[in-house]
């Protein structure tokens, strides 16, 4: 689908999702938009704190790149699946109807602000690169202004397209948008959770 047709969302996203909600690339767009994103988030992060890329040969330098590429697409797409299914449930909660197929489409075109911002961050990644730690500190700090700013547009375009495709009111939808989050925070509080319970066992068996 042509991302051009997408600009729309920013300024009328219930509107515009009811225009292209029937075109069978939506959904493929979406989880381009969704990794796209997830790049942008990357990116905005501040340099001083990326390690290089310690290997032996050129080989290994390329192969430990591919599986940094892969795990990252890998946790785009499940990212793209597991939160489309917990929005789908949410809507279900709240006695609404929608298929997971749609909360998905739903989930990634609420990323698109941080999506579309992409080739700017990316000008700021490469300044903080060629930049002293100074100037690393503050395209560090802008990158991270602008995905904050997009990601709260992106916070109001869900609600509405959630609204969009649920045929809920804007109340019911942003009270859907909260538990959704809600329930994000849990699962990722779970997660670390259980990462940091894996982690001192580990260690413990070790020093064992």
């Amino acid at each position: 689908m042509n991302p051009i047709r997408l600009l729309p969302l920013f300024t009328a996203p219930r509107k515009t999702y009811r225009q292209i909600s029937d075109n069978p690339g939506l959904h493929f767009t979406a989880l381009w938009i969704v990794i796209i994103a997830g790049l942008s988030q990357s990116l905005a992060q501040n340099t001083s704190d990326m390690s290089p890329i310690e290997t032996g040969s050129a080989l290994s330098t390329f192969l430990t790149a591919v599986g940094i590429i892969a795990a990252f697409l890998l946790f785009q797409i499940v990212t793209f699946y597991l939160n489309g299914l917990i929005l789908k449930l949410v809507i279900l909660m709240f006695q609404g109807r929608i298929k997971a197929r749609e909360a998905r489409t739903v989930y990634g075109l609420s990323l698109y602000p941080q999506a579309f911002l992409f080739p700017f961050i990316f000008l700021l990644f490469i300044g903080k690169l060629a930049g002293g730690s100074s100037t690393a500190a503050l395209l560090t700090a802008i990158a991270s202004a602008i995905i904050a700013a997009a990601s709260i547009w992106g916070i109001v375009m869900q609600v509405n397209l959630i609204s969009a495709a649920s045929g809920f009111s804007g109340g019911k939808s942003f009270g859907v948008f909260v538990v959704f989050a809600l329930l994000l925070a849990l699962l990722i509080f779970i997660l670390v959770l259980l990462l940091a319970l894996i982690v001192i066992f580990i260690a413990g068996a070790f020093s064992n």
